[in-house]
């Protein structure tokens, strides 16, 4: 029988932590990642670049960052998308 710790300490910070403060992970044995949550996050933050020339924009999540560059850096489809959303959404009635 294995006996899994309730706590594990965190890579980054160091911390002692809950395992529930650590992400699922399916490639490590203790089926939880080895940065806690909170460093995760924090860590998580990726630079925005122009495509091209690689020059750094500002600092984003992955999600903003990834969805950015699937917009390919354009306004254009980007409202378009945002128009999408507006005219296929129910918005709540104002009174």
């Amino acid at each position: 029988m294995t006996i899994y710790p309730i706590n594990k300490t965190c890579s980054h910070c160091h911390c002692s932590k809950p395992l529930e403060e650590f992400p699922i992970s399916i490639r490590h044995s203790s089926g939880r990642r080895n940065k806690c949550k909170q460093c995760t996050n924090a860590y998580d933050r990726e630079y925005n670049k122009t495509p091209k020339r690689q020059e750094i924009r500002g600092l984003l999540c992955y999600k903003c960052n990834t969805a950015l560059g699937l917009f390919e850096d354009s306004a254009v489809v980007l409202l378009k998308a945002a128009g999408y959303i507006f005219t296929n959404i129910s918005l709540p009635k104002v009174s």
